[in-house]
């Protein structure tokens, strides 16, 4: 609202500020309105100022109405036998009737000369001088205002005429003034409108390249990318410290992300023994359900403890990449698990190409990433049917189980930390952002497909090397696990 209502520009002006919050108007078009009305305002303040001297400077008088010489121009002809004639317009009929007075004189190129109307006597002399003169406006006292006339050289129909009218067609000094100054003003606020709609946004658009430049570093900014900083590089000076701002507060969200990482990492190295105590002695208690509720217990604390070193382990030391076989790493992880499956009620498939798959990776890390995958398969798969895993030439891993599934509504929330299917279970909720962690790494991604009616498929895209580009041959036995 505006707090002083006795100026209405300020009502426009906080008006269009309040339209151009609300409506989010881009800085362009805010500029531009902001612009047209600042224009629009100036231009109206110096009209006034213009026509407010031109009336102090005006006489009270009459003359002679800019519009009646042309219409007399507009009316000359030649009749039949070449003679110059007047054949009046609608126009000059109009000021004809409304001024008994007025008078005409025209004379065509060749020197004929037309007249019409009580010309003055003392116009002979000067038409005598009619092709030394461009123009004359005369204005005379109200009791000789049949002097008030205009002389003026224009084009017609039987060639440049000088015409020299007066006696009628008259307009005071003040509509005078009012007609000019409209046309003075209407016309460059005009102008200035459209240069402004036009010209603004563009030199706008091009002033805030930089400004889009930034925007798209802001957009790929990831949680997982620590240290990224803004380059203000060539942003106008008043933009310049909202990116310090931001590359600072950057600063602290990544002091407080790895101080709360260090936190769980001190705090799983601290755990560790604590836990290996525990687990000594619950084997050498007295088995029944309550040992077995507690080593449960201790179990999950232990792969906590674990999956947080790993991934902490992870993300300090980047993947060592070497050449090594998927089918192989996958193989030996079913190998190491088959047991823990089948005891859970599962029996487990591997599908795999005889030719090696060849990927440029980390073994140690891969190996994680499927075990992590045959784990969550296990855990969540209703401990009963079966668990196939499917390896394909292009690199392309699949882990499916034949449980419950997952609920459409949680399947974005799965590879969040710390999150997991069913609040009681026996997981951490750090296996499934392991898998994507380290495929992420690999230049690969994991998702979950929709569903196929049953149980759950992971799928992992790794991209896979090729052999005919870089010329490397490697070997069978290249692909085991780094130890």
């Amino acid at each position: 609202m505006c707090r002083n209502p006795q100026y209405p520009w300020r009502r426009l002006l906080h008006h269009v500020e309040y339209c151009a919050m609300r409506g989010n108007w881009s800085l362009g078009w805010r500029v531009t309105v902001g612009l047209m009305i600042f224009q629009a305002l100036t231009l109206l303040a110096v009209a006034w100022l213009g026509i407010a001297l031109a009336f102090k400077a005006t006489s009270g008088g009459v003359v002679v109405h800019p519009r009646l010489p042309v219409s007399i121009a507009r009316s000359l002809v030649r009749d039949a036998n070449g003679r110059i004639g007047l054949a009046p317009t609608s126009q000059l009929r109009e000021f004809m009737s409304a001024s008994p007075g007025l008078w005409i004189i025209a004379r065509s190129p060749d020197g004929e000369e037309l007249t019409y109307g009580p010309v003055p006597d003392v116009t002979s002399a000067v038409m005598a001088l009619a092709n030394d003169i461009r123009t004359i406006d005369i204005r005379a006292t109200d009791r000789a205002d049949y002097l008030t006339s205009r002389f003026d050289n224009l084009d017609t129909a039987v060639g440049r005429a000088t015409i020299w009218t007066g006696g009628g067609g008259f307009l005071s000094d003040v509509d005078a003034v009012l007609r000019l100054g409209g046309i003075a003003v209407i016309l460059p606020v005009l102008a200035l409108i459209v240069l402004t709609v036009i010209g603004v946004p563009l030199v706008i658009h091009f002033s805030l390249r930089s400004v889009k430049q930034v925007a798209s570093q802001i957009d790929q900014i990831d949680y997982e990318a620590r240290g990224t900083q803004i380059e203000g590089g060539q942003l106008p000076r008043e933009i310049l410290p909202m990116v310090r701002g931001m590359n600072k507060a950057l600063l602290r969200i990544d002091a407080g992300s790895e101080l709360t990482e260090r936190f769980f990492v001190n705090a799983a190295h601290e755990l560790r023994t604590p836990i290996a105590i525990l687990q000594v002695r619950l084997e050498v208690l007295d088995p029944g359900p309550e040992t077995d509720k507690f080593k449960l217990i201790v179990r999950r604390l232990a792969v906590l403890v674990k999956q947080l070193l790993d991934i902490e382990t992870f993300r300090q030391n980047p993947p060592e990449r070497r050449l090594v076989d998927l089918g192989k790493i996958v193989a030996e992880a079913i190998a190491d698990l088959a047991p823990y499956a089948v005891a859970e009620g599962y029996t487990i498939s591997l599908d795999c190409p005889e030719d090696p798959v060849w990927v440029n990776g980390d073994a140690a890390a891969l190996d994680r990433m499927f075990v992590n995958l045959i784990q969550n398969a296990v855990q969540h798969g209703g401990k009963k049917g079966s668990i196939s895993v499917r390896v394909a030439e292009s690199g392309v891993i699949e882990v499916e189980d034949q449980g419950p599934g997952i609920d459409h509504a949680k399947r974005d929330l799965i590879f969040e930390a710390f999150y997991r299917f069913t609040p009681h279970g026996s997981g951490a909720g750090l296996g499934l952002k392991m898998v994507r962690d380290i495929a992420r790494a690999h230049g690969g991604e994991v998702v979950l497909e929709p569903e196929t009616g049953v149980g759950s498929r992971f799928v992992v895209s790794l991209p896979v090397h090729n052999q005919h580009e870089s010329g490397q041959q490697p070997s069978r036995s290249q692909a085991g696990r780094s130890p």
